[in-house]
């Protein structure tokens, strides 16, 4: 066992490690490797990413001290799915990513297939990604198989109809499907599974160009909790600018008006002040 000058970090076999210890700095696997480096906090596979790993938390620090308080650090990667930028946690994954509808109330009601997974710079991601591009192409199998039941009147045609009363579309089987229909439909599935086999390509070839890459850390502004005044007047309680008692169930609440940040609230708390006095 030597040591070197860099930072108190000790060159070390890995016989000498635990079999799940992985790099601080990229995630592969120690056990991998001959030697690795090790200081009082941190493993490394190499010198160099022993040396990346303090570089990033010396910056970290320094603009950590230096910055305002509406502001704060968040470590960033790439998705192993959709291979956008996107916040990580602590342990490396994803967090939850998608996007939303304004008729859905803006909830997150398509979350991609890579939140909570390993970030595309680990081997773990890279892994993820493989198994994602098998099971697109065994989801491409499935469709063309669709397409030739509907073509055979084995299937039925699906087509959207509206929600009443709604701005939302549901797929339902169309009763009594002409020849044109099925046709037209089948053909939409065969387009379908040829997009998919060719996202299935996408993810093989970035499969087969990776390489370990470190999160980044970057400033972003600090969100304020959203803070709604509490609505004694309400049976079950619940926010004061919520319009339904379903509404008004989600977010926090609180009694105390000047902890309120919902602007919303603020506004009906200073019409109700101006109306009383």
């Amino acid at each position: 066992m030597t040591t070197t000058a860099a930072a108190a970090l000790t060159k070390t076999k890995t016989t000498t490690l635990q079999r799940d210890d992985a790099c601080a700095t990229c995630g592969r696997r120690l056990k991998t490797f001959k030697h690795a480096w090790v200081s009082a906090t941190s493993k490394y596979c190499t010198k160099a990413c022993a040396t990346t790993h303090q570089e990033q938390t010396t910056t970290t620090t320094s603009s950590t001290s230096a910055s305002s308080d509406d502001t704060k650090t968040q470590q960033r990667a790439t998705c192993s799915a959709c291979f956008a930028e996107q916040a990580i946690t602590k342990r490396g994954a994803l967090v939850a990513h998608g996007y939303t509808r304004p008729q859905q109330w803006h909830q997150n009601v398509g979350t991609c297939d890579g939140a909570g997974q390993m970030h595309f710079g680990t081997t773990q991601g890279r892994d993820y990604t493989q198994t994602l591009a098998q099971r697109v192409r065994d989801a491409a199998q499935g469709v063309d198989v669709n397409a030739t039941d509907v073509l055979a009147g084995r299937a039925p045609v699906m087509g959207r109809k509206r929600i009443a009363g709604s701005r939302l579309y549901t797929m339902t089987a169309i009763e009594n499907a002409t020849q044109s229909q099925r046709q037209q439909y089948a053909a939409t599935l065969t387009q379908q599974a040829q997009q998919m086999r060719e996202h299935a390509r996408e993810l093989d070839a970035a499969v087969a160009k990776w390489i370990a890459v470190a999160p980044k850390t970057v400033r972003v502004e600090a969100k304020q909790t959203l803070l709604h005044m509490r609505d004694a007047g309400r049976r079950f309680g619940g926010k004061l600018c919520a319009s339904s008692a379903m509404g008004a169930l989600k977010g926090y609440t609180t009694s105390d008006v000047a902890s309120v940040t919902c602007e919303k609230c603020k506004a009906l708390i200073a019409r109700r002040q101006k109306s009383t006095k």
